[in-house]
């Protein structure tokens, strides 16, 4: 009988054993969890791929803790009291991994849904942008849409970016902030651009005074700034747009991908943005090199109304003057030129501008 009973001892069941793993499996999950909750960033700062890595890690956690806890109550002997509240434990926690993976995925799946119609509703929006500026070319007048067409988009962008999961809502995120940058001085270049057309600023019909000459010279001034800091930006547009994708803890290796995308998609169009600019310049300096002689000359010109044009007492003046008129002219043409072959370029190398 005494050397019965080791024996007896020695032949106890695996049901200890898988019920401590019913009860470690979905917690050390549970606990993993709860750090990079708290210590990680959440789950918003996780890469795609480690999501669906954790998401796997959590169900075969929860099943393999359930399948356990069964299995340990199906394979319990007598004296094994402890393996009955160790097994219920482990498949309470298993099961709520169970339901909250359930969930989870159901979320995902409804973000996922809604982040798709996002993004399609983001390409409509830029191709009924670009279809809009396409249709307004004026062959007299070039390109006569208003910047707000492109404000849905950037709204689909922000809705976008919102519905994307990890880097890709923070790149469309970034995007979007470049864009409405880029809005803003296009909309103040519109209004500049407006007021210098409706204040016919080079019309001597209606300049009686000397007076009336400084305020159209601000006019123009106004009109260079606003052209310059858009040219400013287009300029650096690559470096700002980095910075936006900076701003939002992208990481390095995704803002290389996103900035080498970039450059690809405004490589054909930046030079030529950049020379409607210059020729804009162009015919603003020209613009006030005639104010000039209207202001230094006054008293010796005249507007001819039966011609249509005026005319300087001295010669090399009014010489001066048409060259001025013919600077404005051929730069007004030059950037009817330079906004076809914009236009010109393929919508799929546009990229995000």
């Amino acid at each position: 009988m005494n050397v019965s009973h080791p024996q007896a001892e020695g032949a106890s069941s695996a049901a200890p054993r898988l019920a401590r793993f019913s009860v470690w499996l979905p917690l050390s999950i549970i606990i993993f969890s709860g750090y990079l909750q708290r210590y990680g960033g959440g789950s918003n700062s996780l890469s795609h791929p480690v999501l669906v890595g954790l998401g796997f890690a959590v169900i075969i956690a929860g099943l393999a803790g359930f399948a356990c806890g069964i299995a340990a109550l199906c394979h319990r002997t007598e004296g094994e009291s402890n393996v009955v509240g160790k097994s219920i434990a482990g498949l309470a926690l298993s099961s709520f991994l169970i339901v909250m993976f359930l969930i989870g995925f159901v979320n995902g799946f409804q973000r996922a849904v809604k982040a798709r119609e996002s993004v399609a509703s983001l390409r409509q929006s830029i191709k009924e942008a670009n279809a809009d500026v396409r249709r307004s070319f004026d062959p007299t007048n070039g390109i006569t849409a208003n910047p707000q067409v492109f404000d849905k988009a950037i709204d689909a962008a922000k809705q976008a970016s919102k519905d994307l999961p990890g880097e890709s809502g923070l790149v469309l995120d970034a995007s979007a902030a470049y864009l409405t940058e880029l809005q803003r001085l296009s909309k103040a270049y519109d209004v500049e651009f407006k007021k210098l057309q409706a204040a016919q600023i080079l019309t001597a019909t209606n300049l009686t005074s000397k007076d009336q000459i400084p305020p159209r010279k601000q006019l123009v001034s106004h009109f260079l700034q606003v052209n310059d800091d858009v040219d400013r930006f287009v300029a650096s547009s690559e470096t700002a747009f980095k910075n936006e994708l900076v701003k939002r803890n992208v990481s390095q290796q995704r803002i290389q991908l996103e900035v080498d995308a970039f450059h690809r998609a405004s490589q054909p169009r930046t030079p030529l943005v950049r020379e409607i600019r210059a020729t804009d310049r162009q015919i603003g300096n020209a613009m006030l090199n005639i104010l000039a002689l209207y202001e230094s000359e006054w008293g010796r010109w005249r507007y001819d109304a039966q011609v249509g044009k005026v005319f300087f007492s001295d010669t090399a003046t009014l010489n001066k003057y048409n060259d001025y008129l013919d600077q404005i002219g051929a730069s007004a043409q030059q950037q009817l030129a330079l906004q076809r072959r914009l236009l010109d370029i393929p919508t799929s190398q546009k990229g995000r501008r």
